[in-house]
């Protein structure tokens, strides 16, 4: 931040740059998007005619459209590039010694391989305790890990409101998403 700040304050004089476009050259470099505000709401408070304060407030958006994605770059470049060789640090091993300080227990390069994130599994429950509650009251019952998205009555699909009572005879099936709670147990065999 120290060099975003002397680098645009020399450029300001350098090149006599207004206050709003030296405010957006540090949020753009930066990458600092609430310098925009700050540097918006500073420039309304000068004791400036109205025209002369929209012409800097229109410099502070244009300024930080064309620094940012400098900024961006640089810092991307410079973290992934340039400090790894002033640090003489090799960052995937760094990053392998990290993961296993952490407690990871699968080799870094199976983990390369595999999904960031697992796909959603579906599974089937038997409502043991859901006679004479709606719908609403279920998803309430089960909790936050889960959530009904479909009822089957003997092979019948009814079309529910969450209002909807549940029947007090038919046992009924619900697929949802989720981990088990209590009420429900899991179909045997079945998963959606």
């Amino acid at each position: 931040m120290v060099a975003v700040l002397t680098l645009a304050f020399t450029a300001m004089h350098i090149f006599d740059l207004g206050p709003g476009t030296t405010a957006s050259m540090v949020a753009g470099s930066a990458t600092e998007s609430a310098v925009i505000g700050t540097a918006s709401d500073a420039i309304s408070r000068l004791p400036l005619d109205q025209d002369t304060l929209k012409t800097l407030q229109a410099n502070v958006a244009t300024a930080y459209s064309l620094t940012y994605i400098f900024g961006l770059i640089t810092i991307v470049v410079f973290t992934s590039q340039v400090a790894p060789l002033l640090l003489r640090k090799d960052l995937k091993k760094e990053a392998t010694v990290l993961w296993e300080n952490l407690g990871g227990n699968t080799p870094v390069d199976e983990l390369a391989n595999s999904e960031a994130v697992m796909g959603m599994i579906g599974r089937v429950y038997a409502v043991t305790v859901g006679a004479g509650k709606t719908v609403e009251q279920m998803n309430g019952l089960i909790g936050a890990g889960a959530h009904i998205e479909k009822v089957s009555r003997r092979g019948f699909v009814p079309n529910l409101l969450p209002i909807s009572p549940c029947n007090r005879t038919i046992s009924s099936w619900f697929w949802g998403t989720g981990r088990t709670s209590s009420g429900l147990r899991r179909r045997s065999g079945t998963s959606a």
